[in-house]
């Protein structure tokens, strides 16, 4: 999903991404989607996607929390 996204396969992204969130629960595939999304236009998909990822534990460590916060103020303009 991200490396279609990095080539600019949003749409393909997307599905793949909605595929990886559902069947594990990792707080960066949510970010994933989420920038997915954001990139198709879609901000309250993408608003959804961070929530989701911010619902999940996440070690303090993780560079993804931060990620997901900045990307939640960023939609919330």
């Amino acid at each position: 999903g991200w490396v279609e996204f990095l080539a600019g396969d949003i749409d393909d992204s997307i599905r793949d991404l909605r595929r990886a969130t559902q069947s594990a629960q990792i707080a960066i595939a949510y970010y994933h989607l989420a920038k997915a999304y954001q990139k198709s236009g879609n901000h309250t998909a993408a608003a959804k996607a961070v929530e989701d990822g911010l619902q999940l534990p996440i070690d303090p460590k993780d560079p993804v929390g931060p990620q997901l916060a900045a990307l939640k103020a960023e939609l919330a303009k």
